[in-house]
Formats: C-alpha cells, sequence, structure tokens
C-alpha cells in the first residue's frame, strides 16, 4: 500500500510541476500581404518614449501558406523563405519564422489581425539600433510593421 501511494504521489508531482510551453497552434497566417515601411519606438528606462522613426523601404511581399513564409520585393531581389508557426502564450499569438534573415528578426507578436490589416511587433535586439540624438542609447526598444492584405 505504501509503495502504490508513494508511485501516486510521485506521478502526481511529476504531472503538476511540468511546465507548460507556447502551445503551438494549427492556425496559419495564409495569404499575400504587403508593405512599405515600418516603426521603431525607443524608450528610455522609465518606459518613455525617446525616440520613434518612421521608416519607409522598399515595399515588401509577405506570402504566407500553411508552413512557409516567402519574402519578395518590386526591385526583384530573390525571394526568400522560411518555416512558420504560430504559438500562443497567455491570450498573445507569436509568429515565430525559422531563420531571422527572412524578417530582421525571428520572434514577432501578432498585435492586431483583421481580414485585412497584421500588425507584427518584436523587441529591437541590435544594440545599435538603439542609439539615438547625441551618443545616447535606449533602454529597449520595439520594431513594429503593419502589412495589408494584398488581393
Amino acid at each position: 500500500m505504501k509503495k502504490t501511494l508513494m508511485i501516486l504521489f510521485t506521478v502526481c508531482a511529476l504531472l503538476s510541476c511540468k511546465k507548460k510551453n507556447n502551445d503551438i497552434t494549427k492556425e496559419t497566417l495564409s495569404g499575400k500581404w504587403s508593405t512599405a515601411g515600418y516603426t521603431i519606438t525607443l524608450y528610455n528606462s522609465s518606459n518613455v518614449v525617446v525616440s520613434q522613426i518612421v521608416a519607409d523601404a522598399i515595399k515588401t511581399y509577405w506570402t504566407f501558406d500553411d508552413t512557409k513564409v516567402t519574402l519578395t520585393t518590386d526591385n526583384y531581389i530573390a525571394a526568400r523563405s522560411a518555416e512558420y508557426t504560430v504559438t500562443k502564450a497567455q491570450n498573445t499569438r507569436f509568429l515565430h519564422i525559422s531563420s531571422s534573415e527572412i524578417a530582421m528578426y525571428s520572434d514577432w507578436e501578432i498585435v492586431e489581425q483583421t481580414d485585412n490589416i497584421l500588425v507584427l511587433s518584436a523587441d529591437v535586439t541590435d544594440r545599435s539600433a538603439l542609439n539615438y540624438g547625441n551618443g545616447q542609447v535606449a533602454a529597449r526598444g520595439k520594431i513594429t510593421i503593419r502589412l495589408n492584405r494584398v488581393g
């Protein structure tokens, strides 16, 4: 009886201590989306905006199928593709792209999604991108890309 209780207790303890990982969803972001720029917002250590740059860029097309995202541009640069997954943690959805060479960062938060708009945001991790003003460095930064559905 003691052995049975000990085994039951051990199994319960292991199950209750198991960390819940982000759930990979079966959701896809199918369709073709385009952008003409992005916003980089820099914050000081008090979380106050110290700089905001709205940058125009070459129009980029993000085409999602069931498992892959492909980025292309109007200026005929070779298409770049990578696998992607959508995860959900605490009611927040995330887009993970298997290669950061595709879209600057590999981990993006899906901030907003409607039939015609997809807004992605990522933490700026490149220390040089946190510079602003006369040699000042922000505590953190966010890059936001607003995509519009094509067609």
